[in-house]
């Protein structure tokens, strides 16, 4: 398959080691970065060990792509779906796969891309150590689906061009429901770690952090309930404690956001299931609370530098 990937942190420089092994990948990113890649082979080193050129390129609408895989962050979506398409209006013709955190992003996909785009999600440690360089820091699951029904050739595809990758991809006929059961267990885990600046498994290893954890999933849990998920907090919590304990050494993507002064999906992960609670009645101030502290974190990169002393200080 000719793939773009769309982004190129951690997750979307993975993807490209992987499929570009069997498959002609480019990556797109934003003007600026083009100068800064002139080399064009992404090395992945860790648990897997690959290296695969790829080109590089700005995304447009007038891509000879196959498929666009989304790996950029929850709040860059609609911009990036801006950049790919058509001219003169918000349609996008190329196919779309989003492997992207939160429960934001599949009414802004749907909007652009109508029905031609599948969903995933994807749990593989990585870690970008530079430019084109990215560390597999851990196996995990890879989910993918078809939301609409309406691309049950397009899924075959996807699945074939994983599958040579060497990955095992799984196929979910409940997408949308997978991606609330990461959403929740990312609600817990993501934000205790960028807040503590503790890796994945010492949520576990606390125990009155782990009982908070518990409460983030039961109180996540009750959200999605109510806004017509058929879930279960025993569950879910058993899914929390099984993903920190697979990736117990990992830095999470938001605590690695935190460390590099970068913005946070705490607000498409915690602060849309907070919204989605309110819009059902549901109370979720774990949540909101989560939102405030990170957000309050986040802001700490821009009052590092010392001030003026003035009196009282």
């Amino acid at each position: 398959m000719r793939i773009g990937i769309l982004g190129a942190g951690s997750t979307g420089l993975g993807l490209a080691a992987l499929l570009g092994d069997v498959n002609e990948v480019t990556l797109l990113v934003k003007p600026h970065q083009v100068p800064q890649l002139v080399a064009s082979t992404v090395v992945l080193s860790g648990v897997r060990n690959r290296s695969a050129a790829v080109r590089v390129a700005v995304p447009s609408s007038g891509l000879d792509l196959d498929l666009v895989i989304l790996a950029v962050k929850a709040y860059d979506t609609v911009s990036a779906l801006r950049a790919l398409s058509e001219p003169g209006n918000d349609h996008i013709s190329l196919p779309v796969l989003s492997f992207q955190n939160g429960l934001r992003h599949p009414r802004d996909i749907q909007f652009h891309c109508g029905e031609r785009f599948l969903l995933g999600t994807i749990s593989h440690g990585m870690r970008r150590t530079g430019p084109l360089e990215v560390e597999h820091t851990g196996e995990g699951d890879l989910v993918v689906g078809d939301p609409t029904g309406r691309n049950a050739g397009l899924l075959r595809q996807v699945v074939d061009a994983l599958t040579e990758a060497g990955l095992v991809p799984q196929v979910s006929t409940d997408i949308l429901g997978a991606l609330w059961r990461k959403a929740i267990v990312n609600s817990a885990i993501n934000p205790l770690t960028a807040i503590t600046g503790l890796p994945n498994g010492a949520i576990l290893e606390v125990p009155r952090l782990r009982t908070l954890a518990h409460a983030v999933v039961s109180e996540g849990v009750e959200v999605a309930v109510a806004n017509g998920q058929s879930l279960e907090a025993d569950q879910l919590v058993a899914d929390l404690e099984q993903v920190a304990s697979a990736t117990a050494s990992n830095t999470s993507s938001m605590l690695q956001d935190i460390q590099r002064g970068r913005p946070t999906e705490v607000g498409a992960i915690n602060g849309e299931l907070a919204e989605r609670g309110r819009q059902r009645g549901v109370a979720a101030p774990l949540n909101d609370a989560l939102v405030a502290l990170v957000e309050s974190i986040s802001l700490t990169t821009r009052y590092d530098a010392p001030g003026p002393v003035t009196e009282g200080d």
